[in-house]
């Protein structure tokens, strides 16, 4: 009988084997399964990240170049077309990537507060700069409600389209 103990041992030892082999299979395709959606929602997150930095800077490199125009810089006309529409066409690629991959909230708030006002700038400021002329007072308040916008508004309503990859990170000796 001792013999046959032994191979009852023997056997509860091979499917406890078996079973815990099953139950770490399983495991070991939930973790991974977790990783790769982990690590996908961390590259969408980058992909964001990067659609608002490149939004923001193309922004306000177009903003800029229009404070360079109203400041009176003598730059000739072709000069001046060829610049505003380098600078339009960055900006204008790097909203549509925005619209793209931000929140339904930012998209929809986007459409109703940038884009009227986009509309404003380049109706009251972008057409008078470029022929040379100077800011009625329409061209000023929408120059100013821009720079409000992008300095203040724009930032404050893209935080948290950021916020994931901006949690808090300890200190480096803590």
């Amino acid at each position: 009988m001792a013999g046959g103990h032994e191979f009852q041992v023997g056997l509860i030892a091979a499917g406890s084997a078996v079973a815990g082999g099953f139950l770490s299979a399983m495991a070991g395709v939930r973790v991974e399964k977790l990783r790769q959606r982990s690590a996908t929602c961390e590259r969408v997150e980058l992909r964001r990240v990067a659609a608002v930095q490149r939004f923001a800077t193309a922004a306000f490199a177009w903003f800029d170049w229009l404070g360079v125009l109203e400041n009176g810089s003598r730059i000739e006309r072709h000069a001046r077309l060829d610049e505003n529409n380098r600078r339009s066409l960055a900006r204008q690629q790097a909203y549509r990537e925005l619209l793209l991959l931000c929140s339904d909230q930012t998209f929809a708030w986007l459409q109703e507060f940038y884009e009227p006002l986009e509309y404003r700038v380049r109706r009251h400021v972008v057409r008078p700069l470029l022929d040379g002329e100077p800011l009625a007072d329409e061209g000023r308040s929408a120059s100013a409600d821009y720079d409000t916008f992008l300095r203040r508004d724009l930032i404050l309503r893209l935080r948290p389209e950021v916020a994931v990859l901006r949690a808090d990170v300890p200190a480096g000796n803590e």
